[in-house]
């Protein structure tokens, strides 16, 4: 390990720093660490310090070329503030926008063995419901990020349930309410209800469809 040197700047409202957290307490409460180094293990956890001057800005952490790191590890970055993840794979960097001035943001580094579970989705379900609304069911084999589109009969998107976030594992419920994208309600007919869920450890996709009817 080596400890963090001090931020020398006079131009405080664009000064912006990174270190690793040593422990599990705030950037100001522990060590800050420039190189913080593990032992291997089933899963290794970093967290990242960033601390910005600025309000509304656009921070951007980047990593380098990943070939090297073997291929049953997994590594992810997860914001602590927003609860937002990325596969650090498929992407060589992760941006958000600070909210207020000298903002610490902690970012949490994981690597962890890949699991044997795959991503798929089950149990897909759609039944209308008294007023108009649409319950829909789905099970997921790992946490996933979900989409869920409804389309017409010839595949064109008609509605949308608002993005979902990383759902659980297990069976879940979601609603959409009967309207189209302009929010007047449907006519009565048949519906394809479209679930796209990714992994945010692995980078899986995987795709559900079911048809359901509408009565007015």
């Amino acid at each position: 390990d080596l400890p963090q040197p001090p931020v020398a700047t006079s131009d405080a409202a664009n000064a912006l720093a990174a270190a690793f957290v040593c422990g599990d307490g705030g950037a100001d409460e522990t060590a800050l660490l420039l190189v913080d180094r593990r032992p291997a293990k089933a899963r290794m956890t970093w967290r990242l310090a960033v601390t910005s001057g600025a309000a509304g800005r656009d921070v951007t952490v980047h990593w380098g070329d990943l070939s090297e790191m073997p291929g049953e590890l997994i590594g992810t970055i997860v914001d602590t503030t927003s609860g937002q993840r990325c596969y650090m794979r498929t992407a060589s960097s992760y941006t958000y926008r600070t909210k207020q001035a000298r903002e610490t943001r902690i970012l949490e580094l994981v690597v962890r063995q890949r699991g044997a579970g795959t991503l798929s989705v089950s149990s897909l379900n759609a039944q209308q419901a008294p007023g108009g609304q649409v319950a829909i069911t789905y099970g997921l084999s790992v946490p996933a990020e979900i989409q869920v589109v409804i389309r017409n009969i010839s595949g064109v998107p008609v509605g949308r349930v608002a993005s979902l976030g990383v759902s659980p594992e297990g069976t879940s419920t979601v609603v959409w309410s009967g309207q189209n994208i302009a929010g007047a309600p449907v006519p009565a007919g048949c519906y394809i209800c479209h679930i796209k869920a990714r992994c945010p450890d692995t980078g899986q996709i995987a795709n559900i469809m079911r048809t359901f009817n509408i009565r007015r």
